[in-house]
């Protein structure tokens, strides 16, 4: 269970180093003129898009993502939990929508047998990440939400 705890993170420390070097090489070899990859760009992007994705997991796992603080200003604290449990609701809702949306998206794109131009990756993986970080982040949502429960039982505030 542990290595699944960093799942997010070994991902994407081993793809941003990736997507550096295809940039920095790409970008070499256009400029001095010794060599040309028509590939980096593309391939960057779809390296970033897959960062994105997986990096909403690793922001909900540490509950990293924007939330409106006022609400829990202006509340008493007796009621915080009560808002983090409609927050928590709404996130789910949100990703799981997404997630069944984008799954048909990828099941519609997988069916069509779409590459993409200079790598001729299929595109149903590049779309992939869409309901993957989807599913990440209500993973992580909930495995934070039971966390703070357990600190809030053990007497700290959530």
């Amino acid at each position: 269970m542990k290595k699944f705890n960093t799942l997010e993170e070994y991902i994407l420390a081993v793809l941003l180093p990736i997507m550096v070097i295809i940039v920095f090489l790409g970008t070499f070899g256009r400029y001095s003129g010794l060599f040309s990859m028509a590939w980096y760009e593309e391939a960057a992007r779809y390296i970033m898009i897959w960062m994105v994705f997986i990096g909403i997991g690793a922001g909900a796992k540490k509950n990293a993502h924007f939330v409106v603080e006022l609400i829990y200003m202006i509340m008493p604290a007796k009621l915080h939990k009560y808002i983090h449990f409609i927050v928590l609701s709404i996130v789910l809702f949100f990703n799981v929508t997404v997630m069944i949306l984008s799954l048909r998206l990828v099941k519609g794109l997988y069916g069509m047998q779409q590459v993409s131009p200079s790598l001729g990756l299929p595109m149903w993986s590049v779309y992939s990440a869409i309901p993957i970080g989807c599913c990440l982040m209500a993973v992580r949502s909930l495995q934070y939400y039971i966390a703070s429960l357990k600190q809030s039982a053990e007497g700290d505030v959530i």
